[in-house]
């Protein structure tokens, strides 16, 4: 549950021939790889366009370059991480990574790097820490730069200091020891409770006396102030008291966030909605006041109203922070408008927003924190990041934001901000334009995600997820990419998808870089059928689930037609459901795909991908003839090897070592070994070269292990359109351990799910 603060309207050779040879005259039913829209071809969609203007040439740090790091959502930044939902505070030591506090998920997510040499990943050896608080509600975090004796935690006869502080919403303060309640402690330790506080923000200051913690209670208007020893202090000792902040009935603001930022404390004020208790967002929406470690107001310093929206983040920035530098950045929380606006760290006037590279203000769905690296392992000093909590706090967001000293001379957009498709219009093909100077080859990642409020669409029932990247080549000002359409059975009236562009390369990001899609529902009555036991609607889902294209016409009327005239549609292996859809995932152009893509990541990293990675890697894989599809495979591999992760964990190792954790990896004992590591030495292969070689390799292709893990995956994926719960995952595996080839019991659980049926249909 996500606390929203907004008040808003077997043997292998054996396995591989009972899919690729039992089937083979199924397999050839399922055509050629030419993307025909078939029967939708006539119900396309258009979206109004929007022609942005060529790219101006600004001053040199005026413009600052956005890239996304880590999200829960699929291809939306460089690395998925489920885990990372709504990351409400980040706190870091001197030297430590980045610590998220996750609000959606109660865990602290530690990254870093994105610094010198480290590449941005998870920190190795204890990459997250859980607070144990249910419902999951943390918000603000800070590290315990505090006093040995600071701010301890117990647990049983355990009690040590705690490295860092996290604040709740439902009052509560946590520290996370690594000893606590034993050595190697993953898990914090509750240390204070105030029930009927909601904690939104906290931090930790020195009063030239002592250490203490402040944290924003959103509810009842107030700073509470706790000393090293978790005890809640007096009010008079610490009052945070101004005059001028709004209390009248319908316009009160409260504290939102409290930041200790040069040796003062600058408090955030939200409106506050007393019915609700959350913040109401809104233009003007908002004050910053800055106080003394003892709650006295600095009385020369005041951000009243203006464009201020539910402030929460605060930093001061770098005198190397382009035009801004050394200007007090302030985040807002609130829609609408800038999200980071800059203001003189001394008086408070207001200097400006911050804008991309195309000059407009850069948005930034739910923002929370702002922060400078510390130049350790958690990020560079001149660099700004960020957390934040799109599609209202229900996903996540961990990025950076660095002043650019060259400009691109291209800017690359989505064609409109606005589509629309009829529910049973098949699919619509989005476009995307580059501007200003194409003479070069230029890339960019696409995205579709979902929010589950109502009137937003899902991409398990509705629409087919998109995720990918787009590439430019020299002179090309134009590309598409396709969203499939579910023509389900369900009265849920007009419903959008939210899509993005992100983290370009050889362009700018210009504008509109986010829009929506409305499907305009068809159903005016519910169902007593489900579409999914009708022929064709059956046969192009398909295709839409295990090869994320729409049917050629030659396969799909050889499918229906294999279906019509079968004596039993549910119970003849020779061309019922089950066959047929068996026939799907274990075609070679589904191996030649999706199996592909997950030797990758078992190759190179020892698990297997996400739901969300898998997706987008099929799409990058999508060639419309063989050729296409090679050259698709050598490029996925170059671009494989430059990940996040495979950077960040593989490049240091040696030839040989990089050699033998392929080969540890795969599980499989190749007789090259020698040979591939003497390539490398001698430069006469890449890393890349020998990865694409061993997923290739016959060994691994048909190991038996490799392939039920790929096919239980594929199941998962393909059906459910989500990741495998463990348990479910592990019940399958066991199963085809147990009984070989046994995929047709496999894909009927499936086929016949209750959770698969209800994708279309209420039975």
């Amino acid at each position: 549950m996500v606390h929203h603060l907004r008040n808003k309207d077997h043997q292998g050779g054996r396995l591989l021939s009972l899919v690729l040879v039992c089937l083979l005259g199924l397999l050839a039913l399922a055509g050629t790889h030419a993307k025909l829209a078939g029967p939708f071809a006539a119900l396309k969609a258009s979206a109004q366009q929007i022609v942005p203007e060529a790219t101006p040439t600004p001053t040199p740090g005026t413009r600052y370059r956005q890239t996304n790091l880590v999200s829960d959502l699929p291809g939306f930044a460089l690395i998925q991480d489920p885990l990372v939902v709504n990351p409400w505070g980040v706190a870091m030591t001197s030297s430590s990574p980045f610590w998220l506090a996750n609000n959606g998920t109660s865990t602290s997510s530690l990254y870093r790097g994105d610094v010198g040499s480290i590449v941005f990943f998870k920190q190795p050896g204890m990459p997250n820490i859980t607070i144990p608080e249910t419902p999951p509600s943390i918000t603000g975090a800070v590290a315990n730069n505090g006093g040995t004796s600071d701010f301890f935690v117990t647990s049983g006869s355990a009690s040590a200091r705690a490295n860092f502080l996290f604040a709740s919403l439902s009052g509560k303060i946590w520290g996370w020891s690594p000893n606590v309640p034993a050595a190697g402690s993953t898990v914090a330790t509750q240390a204070a409770s105030q029930p009927g506080h909601v904690y939104t923000g906290l931090a930790i200051a020195n009063n030239s006396t002592a250490n203490f913690l402040y944290a924003a209670d959103f509810k009842n208007g107030t700073i509470d102030v706790f000393n090293s020893s978790f005890a809640l202090q007096p009010t008079a000792s610490f009052p945070f008291a101004d005059p001028t902040i709004p209390t009248t009935v319908g316009n009160t603001f409260h504290p939102f966030n409290i930041q200790t930022l040069g040796g003062s404390l600058y408090v955030m004020y939200a409106k506050f909605d007393p019915v609700t208790g959350m913040d109401i967002d809104g233009p003007g929406n908002g004050f910053v006041r800055r106080f003394n470690t003892n709650g006295v107001r600095d009385l020369t310093f005041g951000i009243n109203n203006g464009p201020l929206n539910s402030p929460w983040g605060a930093v001061i920035a770098p005198a190397s922070f382009g035009v801004f530098g050394g200007a007090l950045l302030i985040g807002n929380f609130g829609e609408g408008g800038a999200s980071i606006n800059a203001f003189n760290a001394t008086t408070g006037a207001f200097l400006g927003s911050l804008q991309n590279e195309s000059g407009d203000e850069i948005e930034i769905d739910e923002l929370w924190t702002l922060t400078f690296g510390n130049g350790g392992n958690g990020g560079d000093p001149n660099t700004l990041y960020f957390s934040a909590g799109p599609g209202e706090e229900e996903h996540g967001l961990f990025g950076s934001l660095k002043p650019v000293s060259t400009f691109q001379t291209s800017t690359v957009q989505l064609s409109g901000d606005n589509f629309q498709i009829g529910e049973g219009g098949g699919d619509i093909q989005i476009t995307v334009t580059r501007t200003g100077d194409v003479s070069a080859a230029a890339t960019v990642n696409f995205a579709t995600f979902d929010e589950s409020q109502p009137g937003h669409a899902t991409q398990k029932r509705d629409y087919e997820i998109a995720v990918g990247t787009l590439r430019f080549n020299p002179g090309e000002t134009s590309k598409t990419f396709r969203i499939l359409l579910v023509d389900d059975k369900f009265v849920e009236g007009d419903e959008s998808v939210d899509m993005a562009l992100v983290n370009p390369t050889g362009a700018g990001l210009g504008s509109p870089n986010m829009a929506e899609l409305t499907i305009t529902d068809n159903d005016s009555a519910p169902s007593t059928t489900n579409p999914i036991d009708g022929t064709s609607f059956f046969v192009r889902q398909q295709y839409l689930d295990f090869l994320a294209r729409e049917p050629d016409t030659a396969g799909f009327n050889a499918w229906v037609s294999l279906l019509n005239g079968c004596s039993s549609q549910n119970n003849n292996p020779s061309c019922d459901r089950v066959t047929v859809s068996q026939s799907f995932f274990g075609s070679p152009e589904a191996l030649s795909r999706g199996y592909f893509a997950i030797r990758f990541y078992r190759a190179a990293f020892g698990r297997d991908p996400l739901y969300g990675e898998y997706m987008g890697d099929l799409q990058r894989l999508s060639g419309s003839t063989p050729d296409e599809t090679a050259a698709f495979k050598a490029a996925f591999a170059t671009d494989f090897v430059q990940r996040n992760e495979f950077r960040a964990t593989l490049d240091a190792l040696t030839n040989a070592q990089f050699v033998d954790r392929l080969i540890a990896n795969t599980g499989v004992a190749f007789s090259n070994r020698d040979a591939q590591v003497a390539a490398l030495d001698a430069m006469t292969k890449t890393r890349a070269q020998v990865l694409m070689e061993t997923v290739e390799a016959t060994q691994f292709v048909q190991n038996a292990t490799t392939l039920n893990r790929a096919f239980v995956l594929a199941e998962y994926f393909g059906y459910l359109r989500r990741d495998p719960e463990a348990a479910g995952f592990n019940a399958w595996l066991n199963f085809l351990t147990a009984h070989p080839g046994d995929f047709r019991t496999m894909v009927n659980g499936f086929v016949n799910s209750l959770e698969y049926r209800q994708r279309f249909g209420a039975s």
